[in-house]
């Protein structure tokens, strides 16, 4: 049952990540797969870093560090505009 919530919270946090960036910023002309794969690989970091609870810290550094990157590739955003919005987000 742990796992499973684990899994809900991550999945729910990476949707709501999209709906903020993409309330944000504009998109940039990508394909939908580049999407599902950025949100994918930043999911799987997520998911493996929240089953270790000594590891909280590393795990919002990661979702900061991926929010920004996902912001600068997959959305219109400068390096200062993407660090707020994942200072907001995170």
């Amino acid at each position: 049952m742990y796992i499973i919530s684990e899994l809900i919270g991550v999945i729910a946090e990476q949707c709501t990540m999209h709906l903020y960036l993409q309330g944000i910023f504009p998109k940039k002309e990508k394909n939908w797969w580049s999407f599902l794969l950025a949100y994918v690989i930043l999911s799987s970091v997520i998911t493996v870093l929240s089953f270790i609870p000594q590891l909280s810290f590393l795990r919002i550094g990661v979702c900061f560090i991926g929010t920004i990157i996902i912001a600068q590739v997959l959305f219109h955003g400068k390096l200062s505009q993407a660090t707020y919005a994942s200072i907001s987000f995170c």
